[in-house]
């Protein structure tokens, strides 16, 4: 997938690089930096891209009927709550679930570290847990739209469900939250960026409406593997 939406050209794309941190917790800074587009990086050792997604919010609020409906009709649901990250109790088994997701994932990812992991909003993550387990997370920001600047976007800056227990629709449940948390935010689009190679969850999002407006460079840092 070839894109170059905005025309801008190369130069001085390597000083704008933004190097890679743990896929999500780089959030924690913003997840919308003015980085050049236009550079394709395939092939090239060390620089990752990510699309970048988004779509107005009204539109989220019409999928969030849709959600609704399915949700509905799930038997698995009355198993599963959504509830927000506790930093005095959760900080553990939340970084064994950030990593257990990340590190198989074809993003570009580092373990995260128990100490950054207290630098996630305990008002703005939340967890899905199954029984007594922790299954999925998401982690959200308010950030700037990328086609409006000027205007609030709700950023999904970092969703993921443990392998075992996708197909449970506790994605679906997750992003419902997400557009619920929003509501009362005064946000006009709703924003996230998916690593090129991550097919199933850029699926995911275009599923719901988003669309590809833009992409991203991440710069790895000396002594970070990636997948």
């Amino acid at each position: 997938m070839d894109i170059d939406p905005f025309g801008l050209d190369e130069d001085d794309n390597e000083s704008k690089l933004q190097r890679l941190k743990p896929r999500m917790f780089r959030s924690a800074e913003s997840i919308r930096e003015d980085v050049k587009r236009g550079m394709d990086v395939r092939g090239k050792e060390g620089k990752h891209l990510f699309y970048r997604m988004e779509m107005p919010f009204v539109e989220a609020l019409g999928v969030q009927e849709k959600f609704r409906e399915k949700l509905a009709a799930d038997t698995l649901g009355s198993q599963i709550r959504i509830r927000n990250l506790n930093h005095e109790t959760d900080l553990e088994e939340f970084t064994e679930l950030y990593n257990a997701i990340f590190l198989a994932a074809p993003d570009p990812s580092r373990s995260l570290t128990l100490e950054e992991a207290k630098q996630f909003d305990q008002d703005s993550t939340f967890i899905a847990v199954l029984g007594s387990t922790f299954a999925g997370f998401i982690y959200l920001t308010i950030d700037k739209s990328f086609t409006n600047p000027e205007m609030r976007a709700g950023a999904i800056a970092g969703i993921g469900v443990l392998a075992k227990y996708r197909g449970k629709k506790i994605g679906i449940r997750l992003l419902n939250h997400a557009i619920e948390f929003f509501k009362d935010k005064e946000v006009e689009f709703l924003v996230c960026e998916v690593y090129e190679k991550n097919e199933p969850s850029r699926k995911m999002f275009e599923g719901m409406g988003m669309k590809v407006v833009g992409y991203m460079i991440l710069e790895e840092e000396e002594g970070i593997g990636s997948k």
